[in-house]
């Protein structure tokens, strides 16, 4: 290789490059303070780009629905306040719904724990009165462990005994609780102010975003980027809106079948599993699990039932529902979903759940398009069946 300027410039670039490696590698647990710190700082910012992302869905079906009313008598007021007006109704809608969804599952849930002493205390007397029916149950369980001899009542009320004599003892962190709650109120308050100004001037952003990338990158490289973005925001907005659509659905089959059949809680349960079915596949479950725990202390055969319920109605969203009403709006295969969930739920728990999913789907388009590209390259064309093709 010739040392000229151009070779000797690659040569220190790749020793910078080695050099650099080396320290990042010695100095990983140093670099995660920083990013943990830099994350910290600049975690309203984060959040309140998410919560923009996620209200601009609703937001801009009411910005259609005004911009039909352009053309009317009001139509200059209309066009004048379209943005502020879609705002307010965004907000309004989610506010709203978030009120009627604490107005029905607060209450309940803390009528369903004040009283779950006493509900715990039928359910395991009848337990005992079960076993001690059963002859072989009694003989072999019941007199030895001495379940009958169990005083629960006492075991809850030295809980509870325990708990407030040791307040004192968590004052600590108590403080910190709250250090930390009033953090996390700030920060989220600060979010929501970010993501309103990110609504409102969300059109005034594009354009400076434009003006960044054509400035910095060759003018190919930055519409492929643009096309990339609005491939990534199409997606993660189809997949966000269907899910929350297939959730309701989900939730409103559960109520009409629960109410129908007389079970306990149909309400809140119905509402419980609405929100967690917005965990794809296995989001539902974790609200059957609390159906359960509340149902089986009211009857314990009932709680049995409703698990078929479940299992049923699982089994008529998934199979005729869930493929309608999903389709193709994330155009990825139920392998790669799951593959998606199982990595995203192992990073980021939930959260990764729900990002990772659209984020495949985006990697597998682009993937998909190189490999069509590369095979038109080099005029190859695999069939469906595996047989190659050379045109």
């Amino acid at each position: 290789m010739e040392l000229n300027q151009k070779n000797l410039i690659k040569l220190v670039l790749a020793l910078f490059a080695v050099v650099l490696f080396y320290l990042l590698m010695n100095h990983l647990s140093v670099i995660w303070r920083v990013f943990l710190y830099l994350f910290d700082v600049a975690f309203p910012i984060i959040l309140g780009c998410c919560i923009a992302f996620l209200l601009n869905i609703p937001m801009r079906a009411y910005e259609r629905q005004l911009g039909k009313l352009e053309k009317k008598r009001f139509g200059k007021f209309f066009r004048r306040h379209k943005r502020g007006m879609a705002l307010a109704l965004t907000l309004l809608s989610v506010v709203g719904v978030l009120a009627f969804m604490l107005r029905i599952l607060i209450p309940q849930l803390a009528v369903t724990v004040a009283g779950l002493p006493d509900t715990f205390l039928g359910f395991w007397n009848r337990v005992v009165a079960w076993a001690n029916e059963n002859e072989w149950v009694h003989t072999n369980i019941v007199s030895k462990l001495k379940l009958e001899k169990i005083d629960w009542k006492q075991i809850w009320e030295n809980v509870n005994s325990f708990i407030f004599s040791g307040a004192g003892t968590v004052l600590g962190a108590s403080i910190n609780f709250a250090t930390s709650l009033v953090s996390g109120v700030v920060d989220f308050f600060l979010a929501i102010c970010f993501a309103v100004y990110i609504l409102f001037q969300k059109d005034r952003l594009g354009v400076q975003m434009k003006k960044i990338l054509y400035a910095f990158l060759r003018r190919d490289r930055a519409e492929r980027v643009l096309q990339l973005s609005a491939m990534i925001e199409e997606t993660f907005s189809n997949f966000f809106a269907v899910q929350c659509l297939e959730a309701l659905i989900l939730g409103c089959m559960f109520f009409v079948s629960m109410t129908i059949l007389r079970f306990p809680y149909a309400l809140p349960i119905s509402l419980l599993i609405a929100v967690t079915a917005l965990i794809p596949i296995c989001g539902a479950f974790i609200g059957c699990a609390i159906g359960v725990f509340l149902i089986v202390m009211v009857d314990p055969m009932r709680a049995v039932w409703f698990v078929v319920l479940f299992l049923a109605l699982q089994q008529i969203e998934g199979n005729f529902i869930y493929p309608r009403v999903v389709g193709s709006s994330v155009g990825l295969p139920a392998l790669w979903v799951l593959a998606a969930i199982t990595v995203g739920g192992s990073l980021l728990g939930i959260v990764g759940m729900l990002i990772f999913v659209p984020l495949f789907s985006v990697l597998y388009v682009l993937l998909r398009e190189s490999v069509v590209r590369r095979l038109k390259k080099k005029q190859i064309r695999v069939t469906d069946d595996g047989r190659v093709k050379c045109r």
